[in-house]
């Protein structure tokens, strides 16, 4: 249910998206000729697309060595793909970034976008891109360059090295009982790491996420839109 809205006054115009998807662009293998592109954008033009998509994994860099041209050959097809007249629009893949945040601020400034998550309106058809690979959430930092986790992880290697008297000398803050602390340190490094992992690790990413804000922003962006016609976008179903 939502309340009355006016609807669009394109609400029955014919919208045609031209969506391509998994092109896996990587030298090293065989590389995505600028030719077969072409042939893609001319047919995008000839149909009188409103809208050019690219579903993800614009790259390839996991499949073969191309981790470190993963972020060009991203830039290659993205290029490629403006250069008509036609808008066109990104979403984020599990092949079109690394596991850093360096990869991660390459893909948005590529896509233009400020968020991995976004919509549009075309002619009373509201498009959603969702990002189902990091879930929403920024790329994490690893373990070693966020404090509170390196600091863990110091601890929980301390506690098992020097004496527990000694420890709690050099820790002051922590328990007075040796299991109960371990367990805590433990337990709050599990919990940090997790959640590290939920955007650094390909395991996790190949799953598919959307995380708790995603899905409020989705909601509020559904109450919004006067359009009646929703496509919904992603990289995993």
């Amino acid at each position: 249910w939502r309340p009355y809205q006016e609807q669009s006054p394109d609400q029955d115009k014919e919208v045609i998206l031209s969506i391509i998807t998994d092109i896996d662009h990587c030298p090293s293998r065989e590389a995505m000729r600028r030719e077969v592109l072409d042939v893609f954008l001319r047919e995008a033009e000839d149909t009188g697309s409103d809208g050019i998509v690219s579903l993800g994994d614009n790259a390839s860099h996991r499949l073969r060595d191309c981790s470190l041209t993963a972020d060009m050959d991203a830039r290659f097809v993205a290029d490629a793909l403006r250069s008509t007249r036609i808008p066109a629009y990104f979403v984020l893949g599990d092949h079109d970034i690394k596991s850093s945040q360096e990869s991660y601020e390459s893909w948005l400034e590529t896509s233009g976008r400020r968020e991995t998550f976004y919509s549009f309106d075309i002619h009373g058809v509201h498009v959603v891109v969702l990002d189902t690979v990091l879930g929403g959430d920024p790329m994490s930092s690893s373990c070693e360059e966020k404090q509170t986790c390196a600091s863990l992880q110091k601890k929980l290697a301390d506690i098992k090295t020097i004496d527990f008297e000694a420890y709690r000398e050099k820790y002051p803050e922590s328990s007075s009982v040796f299991e109960r602390e371990k367990a805590d340190i433990k337990n709050r490094l599990d919990q940090e790491l997790t959640a590290i992992k939920s955007t650094r690790s390909d395991e996790v990413r190949d799953k598919g996420r959307i995380a708790g804000h995603q899905i409020k922003w989705l909601e509020k962006d559904l109450a919004e839109t006067a359009n009646m016609r929703v496509v919904i976008l992603s990289d995993h179903p």
